[in-house]
């Protein structure tokens, strides 16, 4: 499918409806930017409008007029955090346990912008189970049983009716959208 992308506010709908309607604790999306000014003067825009529905906005990479936008909501990405596992594979790469999330999504930004490969532990930052982070680590991205949003390595038929939802919504946000629906009231608090 070819998507027309025109704004902001297309990109979040786009990319991020399981995200606004608080099934999916984050996404992530590129985008095309004019000056940094004007990017980051948009994602406050769009912060100013999210934040009272616990949507956060952040920029994790710029450059060269393009930027990694990265859409999350902060207690479902905490929760996820909260996790003894999560942390011993997180520390392995850098991170500490004791820093508050801020801290932690600039080990990410860092880790990002150092990298010479795109740092696989952000899995974990985008909702991905567990056991399919450290699957594709420790499978070098290779031996999954399924692919969808992410390669899955173990509970297949749980995380292929999980894609579909994510399927299920992003229609929904598009059609609803399309027929001139703010993105403003698209927006689920949870």
């Amino acid at each position: 499918m070819i998507v027309k992308i025109k704004k902001c506010e297309d990109y979040l709908v786009e990319f991020c409806a399981p995200t606004l309607a608080g099934i999916k604790c984050a996404n992530l999306f590129g985008m095309m930017y004019g000056s940094e000014e004007n990017l980051l003067n948009e994602v406050a825009r769009l912060n100013m409008m999210c934040n009272d529905k616990g949507i956060n906005i952040r920029i994790l990479q710029h450059q060269k007029n393009r930027a990694l936008i990265f859409v999350f909501r902060e207690k479902l990405l905490k929760s996820i955090l909260d996790n003894e596992a999560v942390w011993e594979l997180l520390y392995g790469c850098g991170y500490q346990r004791d820093e508050d999330l801020n801290s932690t999504l600039n080990v990410l930004k860092d880790r990002i912008e150092t990298s010479d490969i795109f740092p696989h532990e952000i899995g974990i930052f985008l909702g991905y189970p567990y056991y399919d982070v450290k699957g594709f680590i420790d499978n070098a991205g290779n031996n999954y049983v399924f692919c969808g949003y992410w390669k899955v390595y173990e509970n297949e038929k749980q995380s292929a009716k999980l894609f579909q939802a994510f399927d299920i919504c992003s229609e929904c946000y598009r059609k609803c959208y399309g027929k001139g629906i703010p993105i403003s009231r698209l927006l689920v608090a949870v």
